[in-house]
């Protein structure tokens, strides 16, 4: 595989996609359900490779586990990074401890760790491989910033809240990598489908920073409603700096618990 020297990106689009997806009232979701969610990513036409999520229910005091696992498929570039959160849900559902990214871009190469510290009620943000690469602690506390959870936790936070909390425009506090930021949340529409197929919703999200500045990046994620009211994302398209990716999913097993050779190396 051919190695450029330049970092693409790639941890920032897929965070970038994920984090979209974001709080939204909780109500129905199997918070001891093990989950296995993969991925198709497309650069423009180009097949790019897969994400794959694994979601692993807390026992007792152990917290929740996501990992993911973001691996490309293209020969002049080099893409493999992996990004696994800690949680519990107390005092709520899939409250962050923890997010950590490995990531391996061509010839970047970053160790980041995100800490949600609930005794000083702030976040932390390390760069392992990167002394000088720091930034100042986050506030975690009170009605605003006291819910903001990483941008993982908030995907599987959002398929507790149905379709109705998609219907209304939202502004919505998400923990980035490094400082909070708002995404702006367009009216869910409908998508025509046949009577024997399962609901879809497309909604539209585009990222602002905390000064109001919207960014160029923008979404467009089709849910699919599935039988007990929780939703599964089937569909993101993401127009980015970096160019078009869209995101397909191709499998979704939500009976298994992840087996060692399944998770992310």
């Amino acid at each position: 595989m051919l190695r450029l020297n330049r970092k693409i990106g790639g941890g920032r689009w897929v965070t970038a996609l994920i984090g979209v997806l974001a709080p939204l009232p909780l109500w129905a979701f199997g918070l001891h359900q093990p989950e296995v969610l993969k991925y198709r990513v497309y650069y423009g036409l180009i097949s790019a490779g897969q994400v794959q999520f694994f979601y692993t229910p807390s026992q007792n005091s152990v917290p929740y586990k996501l990992e993911i696992a973001l691996r490309d498929s293209i020969v002049w570039v080099e893409l493999n990074s992996r990004y696994t959160i800690l949680g519990h849900h107390q005092p709520r559902p899939f409250t962050s401890q923890s997010y950590h990214a490995v990531q391996r871009e061509n010839d970047y190469r970053a160790d980041k760790r995100v800490v949600f510290d609930a005794a000083k009620k702030q976040i932390t943000y390390t760069n392992n491989r990167d002394a000088n690469d720091k930034a100042p602690p986050v506030k975690w506390d009170g009605p605003i910033y006291g819910k903001m959870r990483d941008m993982f936790s908030q995907l599987y936070a959002l398929r507790m809240g149905g379709v109705v909390a998609l219907k209304a425009p939202q502004r919505i506090r998400v923990m980035g990598l490094k400082e909070p930021f708002i995404l702006v949340q367009q009216p869910a529409v409908s998508i025509p489908v046949a009577a024997t197929e399962k609901p879809l919703w497309q909604v539209g999200m585009q990222a602002q920073d905390l000064d109001g500045k919207l960014s160029r990046d923008s979404w467009l994620i089709t849910v699919r409603e599935e039988a007990d009211k929780t939703l599964t994302p089937v569909k993101i398209q993401a127009q980015t700096r970096f160019g078009h990716f869209t995101a397909s999913l191709i499998d979704a097993d939500k009976t298994a618990t992840p087996t060692k050779k399944d998770r992310p190396r």
